[in-house]
């Protein structure tokens, strides 16, 4: 799933994820969601 994120944001390696505000938003998004998720299961 973590893939799937990092293809979204057109990221190759995690280090680009924190260079750029937005990104670091979606990511904030994506972990909530995530936990939120296996919280449930």
């Amino acid at each position: 799933e973590w893939n799937n994120f990092m293809e979204r944001l057109n990221c190759r390696r995690e280090s680009e994820v924190w260079g750029n505000e937005e990104n670091v938003l979606h990511l904030r998004h994506w972990a909530s969601l995530r936990g939120q998720t296996l919280c449930r299961t």
